[in-house]
């Protein structure tokens, strides 16, 4: 593997992955620490018996190393994309129901407010160095309000949502909640 420019790896089943050279110099390894050696003391006593399944990415890309694209990379590498086929078959074979755009940007949570008639997403910033705009945008979520809340899903202040989408700006390594409320009448 040659890597003009910063590589970034990340593996799901590996507490430990490093890029060393080789005896030569002129090649480098990708190494992973598949088993656990960790003293008692740290109290974690896992199985290293039996078949294991070992899984990674390895991305590379032009310039300087980029924290939030590997902290994004690692997340991706970790989640597992469920799809599930429908009885029903719309005109469109795929769609989205949410989109989260912004660079180094991810949804943490999407789920149903533990009050009222309303959802609550989380969306996070996993560069620490930078801060970037999420632009999230939902045909359901037309005609509802959206208000920033703390992390008890209070309303804090409102956010301009319009025709489904709306814009928040986070700062390195910052989580937003968001609460969403079907507007009445709609």
């Amino acid at each position: 593997l040659s890597v003009v420019g910063s590589m970034a790896s990340s593996a799901a089943d590996s507490r430990v992955v490093y890029w060393q050279p080789d005896k030569s110099g002129r090649e480098h390894l990708l190494l992973a620490v598949l088993v656990n050696n960790f003293p008692d003391a740290w109290n974690r006593h896992e199985e290293n018996r039996g078949r294991w399944t070992f899984r990674f990415s390895v991305c590379t890309y032009a310039g300087r190393f980029n924290a939030g694209r590997t902290a994004r990379l690692g997340l991706e590498t970790q989640t597992e994309f469920p799809a599930y086929r429908s009885w029903f078959r719309p005109e469109q074979p795929e769609t989205s129901f949410v989109s989260v755009t912004g660079e180094n940007v991810v949804l943490n949570a999407l789920k149903p407010a533990e009050t009222g008639d309303a959802v609550v997403l989380r969306v996070m910033n996993v560069d620490p160095d930078r801060v970037t705009t999420a632009s999230v945008s939902s045909p359901l979520f037309r005609g509802w309000r959206a208000y920033e809340s703390d992390v008890f899903e209070r309303k804090k202040s409102p956010l301009s949502l319009r025709d489904g989408t709306f814009e928040v700006r986070l700062r390195g390594s910052e989580v937003r909640t968001i609460r969403l409320e079907r507007n009445p009448g709609h």
